[in-house]
C-alpha cells in the first residue's frame, strides 16, 4: 500500500465508509501500534529524525478543527492517532529525505527520489544499454547503476549516476538534461559524453566530452555543505575532459585519451583534410584544430612556415603529432586544453 492508498483509507475509516474487512485491520493496527510520546519507539529513534518528525505531525494536528476533539475519550484517543498517521503518511518521504540528507551525507536530490523514480543496474559483464523516455541513450559500463523520475520533470531532465555510462542525450533546449554524480552536476541540452565517478572514492568524478558542450559544477547539496557559494565549475567541448577531485575540492581540465574527428567524415574526404603536401606547419595545425576543436599553441615562430608532406588520413591525433614533431625536430605536450609545440627547425 503506498502513501495515497493508505491515507484514503484512512479518510474512509474516519467516515465510517470503509468495509467491515478494512475496518478491522485498522483495529488491529491501532491496538499494536504504540507510538505514544515517551514510548520506546520514540526514545530509541535518531534524534533528529524524531524531532523532524514529530514536530511536523503536531503541526499538523493542532491545526485540526477543536471540535473534532469532542468525542468520548476512546474515540479521541483514535481519531489523534490516525490524524498523526495520515500525517505522517504524507510528511514520511520528506522526513526519510531530511534524515539520509543530514545523517549520510546523501545529495537532496537524490533523497527526494520517491516510488515514481526508475532504477537502472548493470550486474553482468557487457555493457547494457537504457533508453529514457525523451530518447536519450545511456550506456552503462559493468557496476553502474542509475536513478531517474519517471516521468520527468516539465522543466529539467535529471538522471543520478553511479560507476561509469555513456550519455547520448536528446537536444531539448527547454528541458536541460542534468547528470548528477557524487558530489558533481553535469548540465547540457543536448550532446553526448562520459562520466566516471571514482574506483575508490566515488566522489571523485571524471567527465569527458565527445560532442557539443557541457557545463559541469558541484551540485547545490554540495556546494552549501562547502559553505562555497561561488560556483567554480568549467565549461567544457569536445574532445576536453575535466576531474574534479573531491578531497582537494578542485576541478583539473585536459583532454580526453583519444581525440576524435568532430566533423563529418565526407567533409573531411573532400577537403582531403589530413593529406599534406609541402603545406606549411601554421596550415596543418589550423587544418587540425579546425578538425577536432582543439587549441594548438606554437612557441617558436621560426618554424611556422616550416613545410610538412605527409599523409595523416587514417591516424590517431596523437600519431598525427609525433610524426610532425619527428619530421621538424619539435615536439609537444598538452598544457590543460591545449597542445604546445615548442623546439625543432626547418631542414
Amino acid at each position: 500500500m503506498n502513501r495515497e492508498e493508505l491515507s484514503d483509507l484512512l479518510k474512509r475509516y474516519l467516515d465510517s465508509t470503509c468495509t467491515e474487512e478494512e475496518k478491522k485491520t485498522i483495529d488491529f493496527w491501532y491496538n499494536h501500534f504504540d507510538l505514544k510520546e515517551g514510548s520506546d519507539t520514540e526514545r530509541t529513534a535518531q534524534p533528529q529524525m524524531q524531532e523532524f518528525i514529530w514536530q511536523q505531525v503536531r503541526d499538523k494536528i493542532n491545526s485540526k478543527n477543536k471540535s473534532e476533539e469532542k468525542a468520548n475519550e476512546g474515540n479521541f484517543r483514535r481519531n489523534r492517532f490516525l490524524q498523526f498517521a495520515m500525517a505522517a503518511s504524507v510528511i514520511i518521504i520528506g522526513g526519510l529525505a531530511y534524515y539520509h540528507t543530514k545523517i549520510n551525507n546523501i545529495p537532496a536530490s537524490l533523497a527526494m527520489l520517491d516510488r515514481t523514480s526508475c532504477r537502472e543496474v548493470n550486474n553482468s559483464a557487457k555493457v547494457k544499454t537504457v533508453y529514457l523516455e525523451d530518447g536519450s541513450r545511456v550506456d552503462m559500463q559493468p557496476g553502474c547503476s542509475i536513478h531517474y523520475p519517471k516521468p520527468f520533470r516539465r522543466d529539467k531532465r535529471e538522471v543520478h549516476l553511479e560507476g561509469e555510462a555513456y550519455f547520448n542525450v536528446t537536444k531539448n533546449v527547454e528541458k536541460p538534461f542534468v547528470v548528477y554524480a557524487g558530489d558533481i552536476a553535469t548540465k547540457v541540452v543536448g550532446t553526448s559524453f562520459i562520466i566516471r565517478s571514482g574506483k575508490k572514492n566515488f566522489r571523485d568524478v571524471e567527465v569527458s566530452v565527445i560532442t557539443g558542450k557541457v557545463i559541469v559544477e558541484k551540485n547545490e547539496s554540495a556546494k552549501e555543505k562547502s559553505g562555497n557559494a561561488v560556483n567554480n565549475g568549467v565549461i567544457l567541448t569536445p574532445n576536453q575532459k575535466v576531474v574534479y577531485y573531491h578531497a582537494d575540492n578542485h576541478f583539473v581540465t585536459g583532454l580526453v585519451d583519444m581525440p576524435v574527428v568532430i566533423k563529418a567524415p565526407e567533409e573531411l574526404n573532400k577537403l582531403r583534410l589530413f593529406r599534406f603536401e609541402e603545406t606549411p606547419l601554421h596550415e596543418v595545425l589550423e587544418k587540425l584544430q579546425y578538425a577536432y576543436g582543439l587549441k594548438f599553441e606554437l612557441i617558436n615562430e621560426n618554424i611556422s612556415n616550416c613545410p610538412v608532406t605527409a599523409d595523416l588520413s587514417d591516424q590517431s591525433l596523437y600519431t598525427k603529432l609525433d610524426i610532425i614533431s619527428a619530421s621538424l625536430n619539435a615536439h609537444y605536450e598538452l598544457k590543460g586544453t591545449s597542445i604546445v609545440l615548442s623546439g625543432g627547425r626547418c631542414d
